[in-house]
């Protein structure tokens, strides 16, 4: 972490500390048998993390189905809701808001009356929002005593998955929160088009999906991310001697450099359809997949989602926080060589440096191994 991050930083714990005591002796805990009629789950980015957060919805939707769930969400990761059965709403909110932004984005959290909010971030801004909003009970993670502006806090204890920690404020409500696995479904629509496309090119099963971009967000593209092209090549030659079927190289139309070279790399012919599908198709393509194979990033979480086998290629972040949760899928990452970057918690830094690329340490060999044991998993499941 840089030092401008670090004071930053410092600076923003040390004036949620000092907020803490009035916010107490202002804030009152409303009854916690009262039945809420609007309920608000905050959560601005990213696409893999509103993926991660539907189980949440699930629960609350259980719990509380006469309940009207809105959902704000930054723009760019809106999309990962679009037909989800357990959200009313969806709140588009600016993805990097600017303090007057902010501003109104309280009002129209105002404007909707809500009486639950529930706020699975570590920045104190959208609690400290709902709270100027006046939605009366505020549930919301903890971290670092940055939860000044909650009426209920639940704290961080250790390393735990993002999907865990939102399903953890649904415990804090006292409501039964079993299910991790993360849930989109594709529309009719796309499941059409990709069936007629897989059909016009007379793609043979099986189906594997492949992902050499993403690691993508508003603001910030960090390559450190992405193992090298020519590996991902590596593992889908093998894929296809092993399997035979087809080969889908995949990505926004950003990732058309990578998925360049991931083809240019590749002995045999792949399907490439790198900017072809919206996020609903590529849904609906990784629903037909035998297997998916991609970099962390938000389309691996919507692979799952949809239901795919995944194998999922971690640098500098940790899959005890990101990785797959089905039960079937596999992370692969080098704690050893990536730790220490995880550890310093700044993504950002990520962006354009190549110090911190400890996702090359990890070996075509070492994919395919987990490519074989996912495969293994969904053939017994």
């Amino acid at each position: 972490m840089n030092l401008s991050t670090l004071v930053r930083q410092t600076l923003i714990t040390a004036a949620s500390t000092l907020l803490r005591l009035p916010f107490a002796l202002r804030t009152r805990k409303p009854a916690s048998g009262a039945m809420p009629a609007r309920i608000l789950v905050f959560r601005l980015c990213c696409l893999g993390d509103t993926l991660m957060m539907t189980p949440l919805l699930a629960a609350l939707d259980a719990a509380y189905p006469e309940a009207r769930i809105t959902y704000a969400v930054g723009k760019w990761s809106a999309a990962g809701l679009v037909g989800n059965p357990h959200v009313d709403a969806i709140l588009r909110l600016p993805d990097r808001p600017s303090w007057r932004e902010w501003a109104r984005v309280v009002g129209r959290l105002r404007r909707g009356h809500f009486d639950l909010a529930l706020v699975p971030e570590r920045s104190p801004l959208p609690a400290l929002a709902i709270t100027l909003a006046g939605i009366p009970r505020r549930v919301g993670l903890d971290s670092a005593g940055r939860g000044f502006a909650l009426t209920d806090r639940v704290p961080i204890r250790d390393v735990r998955h993002e999907t865990d920690l939102a399903l953890d404020l649904a415990r804090a409500l006292g409501l039964a929160a079993s299910d991790r696995h993360s849930h989109y479904r594709p529309s009719d629509a796309a499941v059409a088009r990709i069936a007629a496309l897989l059909a016009e090119r007379d793609a043979p099963q099986p189906l594997i999906v492949v992902h050499p971009g993403g690691g993508a967000n508003p603001g910030v593209t960090m390559d450190a991310k992405r193992w090298p092209p020519e590996r991902f090549a590596g593992v889908a030659d093998a894929l296809r001697e092993q399997r035979g079927g087809t080969i889908a190289l995949v990505g926004a139309e950003s990732d058309r450099r990578l998925v360049a070279a991931t083809r240019a790399a590749l002995r045999a012919d792949a399907l490439d359809l790198c900017g072809a599908l919206s996020l609903d198709e590529l849904g609906a393509l990784c629903a037909r997949a035998a297997l998916y194979v991609g970099n962390d990033a938000g389309t691996t979480h919507l692979a799952e989602a949809c239901g795919a086998p995944v194998v999922a290629i971690f640098g500098p972040t940790d899959p005890a926080q990101y990785g797959p949760t089905d039960g079937i899928g596999e992370a692969i990452w080098d704690p050893i060589a990536c730790g220490p970057y995880v550890q310093r918690g700044d993504l950002t830094r990520l962006a354009d440096t190549a110090a911190f690329r400890c996702i090359d340490t990890i070996t075509v060999e070492q994919v395919l191994s987990a490519t074989g044991r996912v495969l293994d998993r969904a053939t017994r499941r």
